[in-house]
């Protein structure tokens, strides 16, 4: 443990501050030695990956195949990399022939890399382009946290012309102006996020066909679990509602603050709706589970990203900004996981008295109707705009 501890808290963050020096300091290395290094890299883990498909392809999808992979010599003698794998290794099963000889490699350069980092020349050119970067960091973050979509460049997408003739009164017309907005989008409400789900719900039907969880009695169990750590772990992805509260005329709606918070968060729950089936349709197809499984694991889903969303707004609405912004993901993660917890309770007691089924169905119900306290709650933040103050 001690060792590991030296190696993840000391010579780890030693070795990435000397690499983030020459990299962003260094003066004396050309442009295209790091262009030629980043596809350098890039051919690595391509060809890392094309070992692991072939791994996988032949023995399965199981952890052996994993822990023989990090075992092999020509991954341990990977540069940087492979070489504090070698040394985890070292640590954790004992010394052999690779993983001492590539630890060694690590400490050596490791030392070397400091000490050119110390010595090579640098008069302060890079603060110039590392000052700028990090100005239009901040300004693609804030205006990411208002709903508008950035491109890497710090400029705005580009919008299509669209024609619509919607209308809504009152509160609704929140909703149709970010219909409007999402229409004029490429891919309308889709993103990398769709991507990431789609990434996510593949995945688990990869590895429900290889280890044949179809015919274990868990089977209805897995994508709801993936789904409940997915919403609790991950941070989310920005979205426009959010940036209704920043809009002076959202707070002179003459309407109820309940209705103008649903119809500003309504298109979340189009989203979730979306990003439910990409996540479940791949594995449940696969593990073989009936239509009426799918579609509770959907309205779960949809129920566990909508407490997520009215948690985090009602986290605001009670410290404000009094904590700042770990004080509000501290508090949003509490409510969120009491939530959770009392669900899981309800659900395991129905499941055992009566059946799985009902407790499945009794989840949904509990965690819909906290959520809607929740959300009660939350919509005072369309009081006035100094709520969130």
């Amino acid at each position: 443990m001690i060792l590991y501890f030296l190696y993840a808290g000391v010579l780890e963050n030693i070795l990435e501050g000397a690499l983030m020096i020459i990299c962003y300091g260094n003066e004396t290395l050309p442009k295209q030695f790091f262009t030629v290094l980043t596809y350098i890299m890039y051919g690595v883990m391509a060809a890392f990956a094309l070992v692991v498909i072939y791994f996988v392809s032949v023995k399965g999808m199981q952890l052996s195949v994993f822990v023989d992979l990090i075992q092999l010599p020509v991954v341990q003698l990977i540069p940087i990399i492979g070489w504090e794998i070698a040394l985890i290794q070292l640590i954790i099963i004992g010394p052999a022939g690779i993983n001492v000889v590539a630890t060694v490699l690590l400490l050596i350069s490791t030392v070397l890399l400091v000490l050119y980092a110390k010595k090579m020349k640098c008069t302060g050119e890079f603060y110039e382009d590392a000052a700028k970067f990090a100005e239009d960091y901040d300004d693609r973050m804030k205006r990411s946290k208002k709903g508008e979509v950035v491109v890497g460049n710090g400029k705005k997408k580009y919008l299509r012309n669209v024609k619509m003739a919607y209308k809504g009164t009152y509160a609704k017309a929140i909703f149709y102006r970010q219909v409007l907005e999402y229409r004029k989008n490429r891919f309308f409400i889709f993103g990398w996020n769709s991507v990431l789900f789609l990434v996510i719900g593949v995945a688990i039907a990869v590895v429900s066909y290889y280890n044949k969880i179809s015919s274990q009695p868990f089977k209805m169990f897995v994508i709801p679990g993936v789904i409940a750590y997915v919403i609790f772990i991950f941070s989310g992805y920005k979205t426009k509602w959010s940036k209704e509260l920043a809009n002076p005329y959202t707070y002179l709606i003459p309407d109820s603050n309940f209705k103008k918070m649903w119809y500003a968060t309504k298109m979340e729950h189009i989203r979730a709706l979306i990003d439910g089936l990409l996540i479940t349709l791949p594995g449940s197809i696969v593990m073989g589970l009936p239509v009426s499984y799918m579609i509770l694991t959907v309205i779960l889903y949809m129920c566990l990203n909508a407490n997520k969303l009215y948690m985090n707004m009602l986290a605001d609405v009670v410290i404000g900004k009094m904590f700042g912004e770990l004080g509000r993901t501290i508090l949003r993660m509490l409510f969120q996981g009491l939530v959770l917890c009392v669900g899981i309770i309800v659900a395991v007691a129905t499941g055992a008295f009566i059946s799985v089924t009902a407790g499945f169905i009794m989840m949904i119900v509990v965690i819909f109707l906290l959520t809607l306290v929740g959300a009660i709650g939350a919509s005072f933040a369309f009081e006035r705009m100094e709520a969130l103050d």
